[in-house]
């Protein structure tokens, strides 16, 4: 004969149908929270430079305020937690950048954003001298670095060259030549 124990006075009874209830709650909800994830590496964002607006002036260098267009290539949104980024202008390094700003990159879409830079003011405005003065029509500029997304665990490189427009490069040398005259 088995003898049948108690449970000790004040042990809650566990209900069967409530645990298992509890249990394949809890599973959806990890399995729901899962299927944001992606499933293999994200396609690296093109990311290029929509507008270069001077902010102000001194003697460590300009602060500009670059507003970069993020394009996303992949089918499903990106949701960048941070990026920093090191801008060339004709193949010399001008300004490095870093932003913490969460936003959301729409699935095939794009999004603007902003980010407050500190250009070193001698090296820049010699830059902008060079290309205002030579005869070459097209002025290359270079964006490489890094965006953190918050449902990816690694950083994704980005490498982005393009041509600056001659609205571009007026707007920028027009204002900067105001600051330094």
């Amino acid at each position: 004969m088995r003898a049948f124990t108690q449970p000790a006075i004040g042990t809650p009874k566990i209900n069967s149908n409530l645990f298992n209830g509890c249990v394949i709650a809890l599973a959806m909800l990890v399995i729901s929270a899962c299927s944001s994830l992606p499933t293999h590496k994200p396609i690296a964002p093109d990311v290029s430079i929509a507008s270069i607006k001077p902010m102000n002036i001194s003697l460590s260098g300009q602060k500009l305020l670059f507003t970069l267009r993020v394009k996303n290539n992949n089918n499903y949104d990106l949701p960048l937690k941070s990026m920093q980024f090191i801008a060339s202008l004709a193949g010399e390094e001008f300004a490095r950048g870093a932003s913490k700003d969460r936003v959301n990159i729409p699935a095939n879409g794009e999004a603007m954003v902003d980010v407050a830079v500190i250009a070193g003011l001698g090296a820049l405005a010699n830059q902008l001298r060079s290309i205002t003065s030579s005869e070459t029509e097209v002025v290359e500029y270079a964006l490489k670095g890094l965006v953190k997304l918050s449902n990816w665990p690694a950083a994704i490189p980005f490498n982005y060259k393009g041509n600056a427009t001659d609205v571009l490069q007026q707007k920028l040398s027009t204002r900067l030549w105001a600051y330094t005259s």
